[in-house]
C-alpha cells in the first residue's frame, strides 16, 4: 500500500488546496505505508476543516495560512486529504483505494509532522482524532495554539470521563455517518493505549501493528497486552478495556457494522 504525497514544489506553487487528479500524477511521490518511509523530517500531515462538503476550502482562506506556516519549514512532502486521496471517486479502483487508505490514516497522524489551521471551534470528530493522535504520540512538549486548545481539553476529558461521554456531551459529529463508529473505535483504542503503555515508541509500535486491515488482533509479549479487534477488547494485567470493534472489514473496507 502506497500513499500519494504532494511534492513541496507542487504544493507551494498552488493558491488553494487542489483536488486529487489522476492527470497530475507528476505532482506526487508514492511512499509506502510503513514506519520510516513516512517520517516527521520529510513529511507533513495537514489537519484542516472542511468548510463545505463539496470542497474543504473554496476561497483558499485556510490554504493561505497553511502555506505561510510551511514556507519557512524544512520538509519535502505534504499530505492533505483533499489533495492526496481521490475524492468522490468515479472508478471502482479509486473508491477502493480511498477506502483502504482512509483506514490507515492514523499511521500518518502519528508518523508525520503536524500542521493545522482551525477557524472558530466546531466539534468535528476527524479533527478530534487528528489532534489526539498528535498529542498522545508526541515526545516532549508538543506545539499548542489557541485554535487547538478546545480539542486538547477534550482529549484530557476523554482520558478522565470516557470517549463516548465526551463526544456526546460536546456534540462531536462527522459529515459521513459511516465514519462515526470507526472514529469512536479508533479514539477509544488510542485512549486505552495512552493509559497502559506510557512509552510513546512502544505505544506507536503497537498501534502501527494493529492498523493493517488484515490484522484482527495482537498479542504483545513484552507488555503482556492482548488486543482483540473483533470484540473490541484490550486485556492487560488482568484488566479488560473495551472499544468499538474495528474488525472484520466489510466489502467497502470499513468495519462491519459501521454505517
Amino acid at each position: 500500500m502506497f500513499w500519494f504525497f504532494h511534492r513541496r514544489e507542487s504544493f507551494m506553487k498552488q493558491s488553494r488546496f487542489i483536488k486529487w487528479d489522476i492527470s497530475h500524477l507528476d505532482d506526487y511521490v508514492l511512499l509506502p505505508a510503513e514506519e520510516g518511509f513516512v517520517n516527521k523530517r520529510d513529511c507533513f500531515y495537514v489537519s484542516h476543516f472542511w468548510r463545505t462538503r463539496e470542497a474543504p476550502d473554496p476561497q483558499g482562506e485556510d490554504f493561505k495560512l497553511v502555506h505561510q506556516d510551511l514556507a519557512n519549514q524544512q520538509w519535502t512532502y505534504v499530505w492533505v486529504d483533499w489533495t492526496c486521496l481521490p475524492q468522490n471517486a468515479g472508478t471502482q479502483v479509486e473508491r477502493e483505494y480511498t477506502n483502504r487508505m482512509l483506514m490507515r490514516t492514523p499511521v500518518l497522524m502519528r508518523e508525520c509532522a503536524f500542521e493545522w489551521r482551525y477557524p472558530e471551534f466546531q466539534p468535528r470528530l476527524w479533527i478530534l482524532l487528528e489532534v489526539s493522535q498528535y498529542m498522545l504520540n508526541s515526545s516532549g512538549n508538543f506545539a499548542k495554539t489557541a485554535d487547538m486548545q478546545p480539542y486538547i481539553d477534550d482529549v484530557h476529558a476523554m482520558k478522565s470521563e470516557g470517549v463516548y461521554q465526551t463526544i456526546k456531551q460536546r456534540g462531536y459529529s462527522c459529515s459521513m455517518s459511516r465514519d462515526y463508529r470507526l472514529l469512536v473505535g479508533w479514539l477509544e483504542l488510542l485512549i486505552i493505549m495512552s493509559k497502559i503503555v506510557p512509552e510513546i515508541p512502544m505505544r506507536k509500535f503497537i498501534l502501527d501493528s494493529l492498523e493493517p486491515a488484515s490484522v484482527g488482533g495482537l498479542k504483545h509479549m513484552d507488555t503482556g497486552i492482548n488486543v482483540d479487534k473483533t470484540n473490541g477488547i484490550v486485556s492487560h494485567d488482568g484488566a479488560v478495556n473495551r472499544f468499538d470493534p474495528l474488525f472484520p472489514l466489510d466489502e467497502d473496507g470499513f468495519p462491519k457494522g459501521v454505517s
